[in-house]
């Protein structure tokens, strides 16, 4: 009957509840927050919200790990992810010995097709096996 009288349709008043300035996170969570942003930048921005929820309950202020999620993530605080930037290198550098030049052998020579040489290693294979 009020909604009528001020020609306001439902939806926009329950739209305008939702978005009172009482239900918003910062002042809801106020001190929480201010906790949640000194853990972060004392850790050097690395805890993630997991690692900041235990963190809180060490310090006895006790958050559901989803409500922590929630406010890190409005907060756009973040922890680091050290496997997202490492790659796998499996380069070792060099490995075993560089055999002498005993022969002169150019490796560089000034024109292509003018130096040929033939692989002589040898392996030792077992009787039997081919």
């Amino acid at each position: 009957m009020l909604l009528e009288e001020a020609q306001m349709s439902r939806g926009s008043y329950l739209y305008q509840l939702k978005k009172a300035p009482s239900k918003r996170l910062d002042v809801v969570y106020s001190e929480q927050i201010a906790a949640i942003r000194k853990i972060h930048s004392d850790s050097k921005e690395r805890y993630g919200y997991r690692r900041v929820m235990y963190a809180l309950r060490n310090q006895g202020l006790h958050l559901n790990h989803k409500t922590v999620h929630k406010l890190m993530h409005h907060l756009r605080l973040q922890g680091t992810h050290p496997k997202a930037y490492k790659k796998y290198n499996s380069y070792k550098g060099t490995v075993g010995k560089i055999a002498p030049n005993i022969l002169n052998r150019e490796f560089n020579p000034p024109k292509p097709m003018t130096s040929f040489a033939t692989d002589i290693t040898e392996f030792a294979i077992a009787e039997g096996k081919l």
